[in-house]
């Protein structure tokens, strides 16, 4: 029973702190209620790259409540994101590890304010990367970024990177 009336009074005066015991529903910079995502631009040779970073990041937004999603036009800030390069390396099989293969994925991304039109970020070297080990000596099942999970993994790792940006670093 004292326990209880421990965490019910912590529990009460981290709120009325205004403390979250979890990383919750940050608002958006600058006061700001809406916001766009620009349609994302792929300038690697992965097709398609594009579409499911913008799902993953739209899926990141959508599940903070403090943010609306809303077309540039009637947003108070605008979120940009560019892909800009995909590089993938081969490691040999050595006698303590097996081979694998490292994903690594560039962008670069910017939130402007469009109620003065200044930017309030610009990040240009945004990387996210991804290592596997072959399965069965056959690096082909896992190599590359065509491999859905890699390339899955790889995607929503940078868009967290770039959400944790907006709300957590900013």
């Amino acid at each position: 029973m004292k326990r209880l009336g421990l965490l019910l009074g912590l529990s009460l005066l981290l709120s009325g702190c205004g403390y979250t015991l979890e990383r919750g529903n940050p608002p958006l910079p600058g006061e700001a209620r809406t916001l766009a995502l620009l349609p994302v631009r792929n300038e690697t040779y992965e097709p398609g790259l594009e579409t499911e970073a913008a799902a993953q990041m739209q899926e990141l937004l959508r599940s903070n409540t403090s943010v609306i999603l809303t077309v540039p036009e009637q947003a108070d800030q605008v979120l940009e994101f560019t892909l800009t390069r995909v590089v993938e390396s081969k490691t040999e099989a050595t006698t303590d590890a097996p081979a694998g293969v490292t994903v690594s994925l560039s962008g670069q991304a910017s939130l402007q304010d469009r109620r003065s039109g200044e930017y309030l970020w610009q990040e240009v070297g945004v990387q996210a990367s991804v290592s596997e080990s072959a399965v069965n000596d056959s690096l082909e099942l896992v190599s590359g970024i065509q491999t859905t999970r890699i390339r899955q993994d790889l995607l929503l790792d940078l868009c967290r990177k770039v959400y944790d940006r907006i709300f957590l670093d900013f």
